[in-house]
């Protein structure tokens, strides 16, 4: 059964025509102008026909070809990066932004002939984009792209073009020239973003009222622990010991821990399955005091791959079948809406309203607080900031800062 080509589309608001790529499920920009979209179009399909009968993956048909487009060779490092990156949704995102951004400007341009004042104009297109903004402020004109966003995604990019230099797609001056490129210093660009400031104790209780009781229960446990957002909607039952008998594999390693008793009080501890830092080898261990375990016994009926925190219990809205935990931009949009609704009550009895605020306030407001009553060495190891390599003797120090933060804190 043969497939179909997709079509030349119209994106009535833009302006710009345009044509859906199935494979890196996004739109290929073709301009404003018709004649010369037609013909980009045109141009396009040629090559998308070509891949639609190739069986061979993307990379290696790259190696057959004498002189491979930018669009072409970004192709392959983005299945690259898919499997590379599978647990890592953030870079993921930075990668799809970065190329796309790449693809409509330098698409068509043989891959070796792109070097570094492509990529400064790049950034400088990167300067000028806007973004659009959250639900809650739809009203308000879409924002440029902070400073450090932008060193991301010239990051990204740089990184593609290191890849595309060692699989040898491109020759070594191209991806010499490009890696060449700095990143944006203040002043030189880029909206500079204010720091995450810690989130009010009466703010966040005054949204837990209109939260779904898992929401609720995730908010109140991250608070407690002060835990990144995915860490906490990512956990899995099997993730947590309970018991000193109950024993947690650690990922990527050969050992496991189990729940301890301090001061004849028994601490839970468990181990996030994927984490920011588990690429560098970095041990996260999640240390849940007793607050936290009245929190969390409603949830433990679960199998070892059940995540805590379900959607469907949640309530998620919508008849797409979920992944089965909150993404933390859908645990993210779940607080905003709880604010929303809350103000809508507190205007009609005339309260102040409530500020909006997002999930990894929370890190922050658990931070301020244990540095206030233990120390930064204790935050630094309740957070996760930094510890050595895998179960270490500082490591070992880390966990027992932990574990002393939730016996008394958590």
């Amino acid at each position: 059964m043969s497939k179909k080509l997709p079509q030349l589309r119209l994106h009535r608001p833009s302006g710009q025509y345009y044509w859906w790529n199935g494979q890196l499920k996004r739109r290929i920009h073709c301009g404003l102008i018709k004649a010369e979209a037609e013909k980009k179009y045109h141009r396009d399909m040629v090559r998308y026909a070509e891949r639609l009968v190739s069986p061979q993956p993307l990379e290696q048909s790259l190696t057959r070809l004498d002189d491979p487009t930018v669009a072409q060779a970004l192709a392959a490092y983005v299945r690259h990066a898919q499997g590379y990156y599978s647990h890592d949704k953030r870079t993921q995102s930075r990668i799809s932004q970065a190329t796309q951004a790449v693809v409509e400007l330098y698409g068509d341009l043989p891959a070796r002939e792109f070097r570094a004042k492509h990529l400064k104009a790049v950034r400088a297109y990167l300067v000028d984009t806007r973004k659009e903004r959250r639900e809650h402020l739809k009203s308000r004109k879409p924002r440029p792209l902070s400073r450090r966003y932008i060193n991301h995604l010239v990051a990204a990019i740089r990184a593609a073009w290191r890849w595309l230099g060692v699989e040898e797609i491109i020759p070594d001056e191209a991806a010499t020239s490009v890696m060449l490129v700095s990143d944006l210093s203040e002043g030189r660009g880029g909206v500079e973003r204010g720091r995450v400031m810690p989130v009010p104790g009466w703010v966040v209780e005054a949204t837990l009222h209109f939260c779904n009781p898992v929401i609720a229960a995730m908010i109140r446990v991250q608070l407690l622990l002060g835990c990144r957002p995915s860490e906490i909607a990512r956990l899995k039952r099997g993730d947590l010991s309970t018991s000193v008998t109950e024993l947690v594999k650690v990922p990527r390693s050969n050992e496991t821990i189990r729940a301890r008793v301090v001061n004849d009080q028994l601490i839970w501890l468990g181990v996030p399955g994927s984490h920011k830092t588990i690429r560098l080898g970095k041990l996260r261990v999640l240390a849940f005091g007793p607050q936290a375990q009245e929190i969390l016994k409603p949830f433990l009926d679960r199998n070892p791959e059940e995540y805590l925190f379900s959607t469907i219990e949640g309530g998620q809205r919508g008849p797409r079948k979920g992944k089965g935990f909150y993404e933390t931009s859908t645990y993210g949009q779940a607080v905003m809406r709880a604010v929303l609704r809350a103000n809508e009550v507190r205007a009609k009895e005339q309260l102040p309203l409530i500020p909006h605020w997002t999930p990894n306030q929370l890190r922050h407001s658990r931070a301020t607080e244990i540095v206030e009553r233990f120390d930064e060495s204790h935050a630094t190891a309740a957070l996760g900031h930094s510890s050595p390599r895998m179960l270490s003797v500082y490591a070992e120090q880390a966990i027992g800062k932990a574990i002393e933060v939730a016996r008394l804190a958590g």
